[in-house]
């Protein structure tokens, strides 16, 4: 059963066209979102519609198509945004300025609540980091009092650790009744960390993007923030493997528009070194570590020979393994290369016919 105290919100529509040279058209953000809802994520922000018109026709397209899903869209604290996202048919989210109008910004959640009661409002008080917390928890009630049913916390500059995170998380938290929504980017690499620290102190929401996009470095990656949060034994109802599709059918449009490979070998969970090992003591262990494919150097040993040559066919004593292993050493050390497969098993066949 599906735990309704936290939930993933997908930003990847929105805030993942704000990673550098990537742009979506209407109808890859229609296939995106509908991948992502099928992977089990029931909670989006996928537009900024005060900015294009075809932003505009986008949420209300994907609100006609993901059903039961919560949608929101992105706009100035400004009545003009305000009508503009509410003429979607998408619950309204708006962030402050960074600096100033902040008694506007009051006006205008009062005035988005007055006329679009039914529409959650979501007030995202930017670059948490910045302020002092006594003026911090003073924001959060001043927007939480004038109407505002969801209140995000963005580490907008990605300044924040783990341990800065989590105290204003707490200590918002302890002051407002209404949801939180943490939003951490990966300025400094501690998006994960911060979003995971902010799932322990109580955050409602944590706001992600699937293969981490986003402005600048990007934010947390929604991947590997459910994987860790379902590890604690929390089940979000979001499927991993599914999910993987997402992430392999983004991957896809981004290469084209933009010739990078943004899943890595060494990318967590879905990069290809995941299945990969070297450690001798490892391969030794498929109990623990289940990958099933290996990289051949110094640090191999019999079991992981005896492995690759099994998957060649090739059966042998412990004797002759050993053999062969203090071969694929040497080779390893005088040419300062790991060896393949291949290698390993012309080097089988020389000690087996040569000695």
């Amino acid at each position: 059963m599906v735990d309704a105290t936290i939930q993933i919100m997908d930003d990847t529509l929105r805030e993942g066209m704000q990673t550098p040279h990537v742009m979506f058209t209407k109808e890859e953000k229609l296939m995106i979102a509908k991948r992502m809802f099928d992977a089990g994520v029931r909670r989006f922000m996928v537009s900024y519609p005060s900015s294009h018109v075809s932003e505009q026709q986008v949420t209300s397209e994907i609100l006609r198509n993901l059903g039961k899903a919560t949608v929101f869209a992105l706009g100035r604290a400004i009545k003009q945004d305000i009508d503009i996202i509410a003429s979607t048919g998408s619950n309204i989210a708006i962030h402050l300025p960074f600096t100033g109008r902040y008694e506007e910004a009051l006006e205008s959640c009062r005035y988005a609540k007055d006329r679009y009661a039914e529409r959650q409002l979501s007030v995202a008080l930017v670059d948490i980091g910045s302020y002092s917390l006594d003026n911090l928890v003073k924001m959060a009630k001043d927007f939480e009092k004038n109407g505002a049913d969801v209140l995000e916390l963005p580490d907008t500059t990605g300044i924040l650790n783990p341990k800065r995170c989590y105290e204003i998380i707490k200590r918002v938290r302890k002051e407002v009744s209404c949801i939180i929504t943490a939003h951490c980017h990966n300025d400094g690499g501690l998006a994960v960390a911060n979003s995971l620290a902010a799932f322990e102190a109580g955050a409602d929401v944590i706001d992600c993007t699937a293969l981490g996009l986003g402005e600048r470095n990007g934010i947390a990656d929604i991947a590997i923030v459910s994987n860790a949060i379902e590890s604690s034994g929390i089940d979000l109802g979001i499927n991993i493997e599914k999910l993987k599709d997402v992430y392999t059918f983004l991957n896809e449009i981004l290469y084209k528009k933009t010739g990078i490979n943004f899943i890595s070998p060494n990318y967590p969970l879905f990069g290809e070194f995941v299945s990969i090992h070297t450690a001798g003591t490892h391969a030794d262990s498929q109990e623990k570590f289940r990958a099933d494919r290996f990289s051949v150097n110094v640090y191999c040993g019999k079991a992981l020979i005896r492995k690759i040559l099994e998957s060649k066919g090739i059966m042998l004593d412990d004797a002759t393994v050993a053999k062969i292993t203090s071969r694929v050493k040497d080779e390893c050390a005088d040419t300062g290369k790991a060896l393949g497969y291949d290698r390993v098993e012309i080097i089988a066949k020389e000690v087996m016919k040569f000695g």
